[in-house]
């Protein structure tokens, strides 16, 4: 059942803006002219998952937020991308983690109320570091990590 997501335009509206002033503010950083064409970090926001349904990781009936920022992407590959979940009591977007969206899986398995996910880093040809993250005061942290053979 879906709830009343009253509040919510508006707040996404304030999330755009905030992650538009985060990659302007990166630019002035470091000295490029976006407006010129000298470089760009490109950003999307999307619901979570790999459907076309999102993922709702704390089953309160809302799907949570990822915003991919290509300043977030590194050479192990993948890049890391802030999650955010609305909470339709206050009507705000908090942010509840960080993860790796290019090699990811959610769970099916709940704790303290959120799914778990795993995910993957590149050490090499054959070798992975799979991280899992649980939601604990109001964050999803690493619980545990382990380095995987592939080949």
């Amino acid at each position: 059942m879906r709830k009343s997501l009253e509040g919510f335009g508006s707040e996404y509206i304030n999330l755009t803006s905030e992650i538009k002033n985060l990659v302007d503010a990166e630019h002035e950083k470091i000295g490029g002219d976006a407006a010129n064409g000298e470089w760009s970090y490109s950003y999307e926001i999307s619901i979570l998952g790999q459907n076309n349904y999102g993922v709702d990781l704390n089953s309160d009936g809302i799907p949570e937020i990822v915003v991919d920022i290509g300043l977030y992407c590194m050479g192990s590959g993948g890049c890391t991308s802030p999650i955010y979940s609305f909470d339709n009591e206050t009507k705000k977007f908090s942010k509840i983690g960080q993860i790796n969206t290019r090699n990811y899986e959610i769970s099916d398995i709940k704790v303290n109320g959120w799914l778990i996910f795993h995910d993957y880093w590149k050490l090499g040809v054959c070798e992975r570091i799979k991280s899992t993250y649980y939601y604990k005061d109001n964050f999803y942290k690493i619980e545990t990590q382990k380095t995987i053979n592939i080949c």
